[in-house]
C-alpha cells in the first residue's frame, strides 16, 4: 500500500520505498516508450530464458543464466566467441563456422534456392587474396548448364586437387590436362598405372596415335609361339602379348576371340620375322587381319605390330608396325 497522498516530486526514488516492499510485476504494464534501460548490473527475463550480463564487457545468454561468451544459446546449441568463431553444437569451434553433433542421424548443412528461373543457382565461393573457387549447382531452367554441378577455380594459375589416403592421387589442371597418378600430366590425359576398358574406340585411333612405348595392356601374357605358320591363333584376353619360341620365322594368318575395340600389341622378342598375311582363307572370315597395304606385313626379327578388332567388319586391323 502506498501509504503517502501523494509522491510531491512527481519521482519514487529509493526513499519512497520500503526496502521490505514488493512491486508484483502482474499489477503493472510499464512502458519505456523510446527511453533506454540502463544498469550496471545483469538483466534476466524469465531466467534463464534470456539473461545478460556485463561480465567481460557484456554477453547475452539464452536458456543459459551464466554465459561464457559475446552469445551463448544453450551450453553448445549456438556460440559466437570473442575471436568471432561461430559453433553450432560445439562450445569452442576451431574454425570460423564450426558444426558439431553426436546423434545416430545424418549432420549436414543445406543451402536452398527453389527459384526456378534462367538465372536461378546455390553457390558456394571461396576466396583468397588472388581469385575464387566456386562451388555451382544450377537450377533445372538455368540458361547454362541447367541441373549441373559446376567445380571453378577462377585462378590462371591454379589447378584442382585431390587427395586420396594423404596422398595427392588426381589433377586437373589449369591448362586442361588430366592426371591419375601423376600430379604432372603431360599429355590430356595421363595415368600412372593400370587401365581396365571394355571397348576402345577403334575410329579414334591411327598408327599416328601410337608409340613404340605404347602399353595400353592391363593383361599381358608370354606367349610360347613356333615356327611356322599360326592359323587362328589364341592370346587369350592379353592386350600384350609377347611372342618367345620361334627358332625361325613364324607367319599368323588370323587371330581368334577378337572383342569390339580391342587392342593387341604382339611384340615378337625374337631375331625372326613375325609375319601377318592379308584376309588370309586359312583362318575363319571373323579372325582375319587386314594389313592396310593389301598383302603381308612382317618385323624384321625383334619388333610389334599393333592391331584392334572391328566387331562390325569382322576383322582385325593393323593400326602400326615398329620394328
Amino acid at each position: 500500500a502506498i501509504l503517502s497522498s501523494a509522491i510531491m516530486d512527481g519521482t519514487i526514488e529509493n526513499v519512497d520505498v520500503s526496502a521490505t516492499a514488493a512491486i508484483s510485476g502482474t499489477k503493472i504494464a510499464p512502458s519505456f516508450g523510446a527511453q533506454s534501460i540502463l544498469t550496471t548490473g545483469a538483466m534476466s527475463i524469465a531466467a534463464p530464458t534470456f539473461f545478460v550480463t556485463p561480465t567481460n564487457g557484456g554477453r547475452v545468454g539464452v536458456g543459459n543464466a551464466g554465459p561464457e561468451y559475446p552469445f551463448q544459446v544453450g551450453v553448445d546449441s549456438l556460440v559466437v566467441t570473442g575471436a568471432a568463431r561461430v559453433g553450432i553444437g560445439i562450445e569452442t569451434p576451431l574454425l570460423k563456422l564450426h558444426v558439431r553433433d553426436n546423434q545416430n542421424i545424418t549432420t549436414g548443412m543445406n543451402i536452398e534456392n527453389t527459384t526456378v528461373g534462367i538465372s536461378a543457382a546455390v553457390e558456394l565461393k571461396l576466396s583468397n587474396d588472388a581469385n575464387d573457387a566456386i562451388f555451382v549447382l544450377n537450377s533445372s531452367s538455368a540458361s547454362t548448364n541447367p541441373r549441373d554441378l559446376e567445380i571453378k577455380n577462377a585462378d590462371v594459375a591454379g589447378d584442382i586437387r585431390f587427395t586420396f589416403n594423404g596422398s595427392e592421387n588426381v589433377i586437373f589442371a589449369q591448362d586442361g590436362r588430366v592426371g591419375i597418378g601423376t600430379m604432372t600430366p603431360t599429355s590430356e590425359l595421363e595415368v600412372f598405372g593400370s587401365i581396365t576398358s571394355d571397348t576402345v574406340d577403334a575410329d579414334a585411333i591411327t598408327a599416328s596415335d601410337l608409340t613404340t612405348d605404347s602399353v595400353f595392356a592391363m593383361t599381358t601374357n608370354s606367349i610360347v609361339a613356333v615356327t611356322g605358320v599360326q592359323s587362328d591363333f589364341n592370346f587369350g584376353n592379353a592386350s600384350f602379348a609377347r611372342i618367345t619360341g620361334p627358332t625361325g620365322a613364324f607367319t599368323i594368318t588370323g587371330i581368334a576371340a577378337g572383342g569390339d575395340g580391342q587392342l593387341l600389341v604382339l611384340h615378337n622378342t625374337t631375331v625372326n620375322s613375325m609375319t601377318l598375311n592379308n584376309e588370309d582363307v586359312a583362318s575363319l572370315a571373323a579372325n582375319r587381319i587386314l594389313t592396310g597395304t593389301g598383302g603381308a606385313i612382317s618385323t624384321t626379327g625383334t619388333g610389334t605390330i599393333t592391331l584392334i578388332y572391328d566387331d562390325i567388319g569382322l576383322r582385325w586391323i593393323v593400326t602400326a608396325v615398329n620394328n
